[in-house]
């Protein structure tokens, strides 16, 4: 294989781990009612696409199939991030304490 395209395999690779992540993280949005499903949509179908051209450009192989691997793992971390509660954190009382002066 060129070595052009060895480098481009591998940049559509990581770009498809990014939309996985996306995806995962908008999935859970539009399921709590939070997110349009037009965006998740959109990096649904980027993630496709991107898998698609990965798998494209020279069969399946090791390299496609980690690249699916990687973004399969991506997507769930996306979606498990989105997930779990954010704990706000107030500091109101760190940067003015009482003071009874």
């Amino acid at each position: 294989m060129n070595g052009s395209l060895v480098i481009l395999r591998a940049a559509l690779a990581l770009l498809a781990v990014f939309f996985a992540h996306l995806f995962g993280r908008n999935w859970v949005r539009v399921r709590r009612g939070r997110g349009s499903a037009r965006t998740a949509a959109t990096a649904g179908i980027r993630l496709a696409v991107m898998l698609t051209l990965v798998w494209y450009l020279s069969g399946f192989d090791a390299f496609a199939a980690v690249s699916y691997g990687l973004a399969a793992i991506s997507g769930a971390l996306g979606w498990w991030t989105e997930w779990r509660p954010r704990h706000e954190h107030d500091l109101t009382k760190l940067m003015f304490p009482d003071d009874p002066e």
